[in-house]
């Protein structure tokens, strides 16, 4: 008997095991590690994560004019540097010489969803333009 699981169940295993290990406490590096990699084996096909990259959309559009028209630059440069310092600390608390914190946890759930975001649109644009359906 062998049993075959598609990757996004296997991701929906590492997000389980993850919140298991948040709410008991423990391991918390390596739970921010298996949410992060279990949403981004999920990608765009379940429903919570394809609904989470529509609320950030949302809230990047509202709050990326304000934070652009108080500092004086674009909206695009707010975002750039929102995301660069989410991936930074997230990176910062997961190296060995860190701990990870309740903060690395959440920031794994927002970082692998713009991840997904962003990468499922570009590996469709990637696929169309190898199979001659897309725009080059």
């Amino acid at each position: 008997m062998s049993i075959h699981l598609s990757q996004p169940e296997w991701g929906a295993i590492l997000v389980g095991l993850s919140i298991a290990c948040y709410l008991l406490g423990r391991l918390p590096t390596i739970s921010s590690i298996m949410v992060f990699l279990g949403i981004v084996l999920i990608g765009l096909n379940g429903w919570l994560i394809t609904h989470l990259a529509a609320l950030l959309g949302i809230v990047a559009r509202v709050v990326g004019p304000f934070v652009a028209g108080l500092l004086g630059v674009g909206a695009g440069a707010v975002a750039a540097a929102a995301v660069a310092v989410i991936y930074f600390v997230m990176l910062h608390d997961w190296h060995p010489k860190h701990s990870a914190k309740k903060r690395t946890y959440h920031l794994s759930w927002v970082a692998a969803i713009i991840a997904v975001a962003f990468l499922v649109p570009v590996a469709t644009l990637i696929h169309g333009i190898a199979s001659g359906t897309g725009v080059a």
